[in-house]
């Protein structure tokens, strides 16, 4: 299952612990049990199935560590983050954001 942001933001810990910024329309791949409780109770995300995820944020894959600035910047943006932070950011600490 996937979540649909509902809300204007979300902000949501990845499996790996970080904090990503999910803006009104992303879509959130993946929630622990405790964020999924907290966000459906609140109205914040709507389940949506993968199927459906898939077709709402098409083009989503990770761009090799290789791969333009640029290809980064928009990857983070399908992931829901702010495109103005993210340019602010150097290549590095995309892959590191991101990757």
């Amino acid at each position: 299952m996937s979540y649909l942001v509902t809300a204007p933001l979300v902000v949501g810990r990845d499996q790996t612990g970080h904090n990503r910024h999910y803006y009104h329309g992303a879509v959130i791949p993946w929630l622990d049990d405790e964020q999924r409780e907290h966000f459906l109770s609140h109205k914040l995300v709507e389940e949506i199935p993968d199927k459906e995820a898939e077709k709402i944020a098409p083009g989503t894959a990770k761009p090799a560590k290789t791969a333009p600035t640029s290809a980064w910047v928009e990857f983070g943006v399908q992931q829901g983050h702010d495109r103005a932070e993210l340019e602010a950011l150097s290549k590095q600490e995309l892959v590191e954001l991101l990757g």
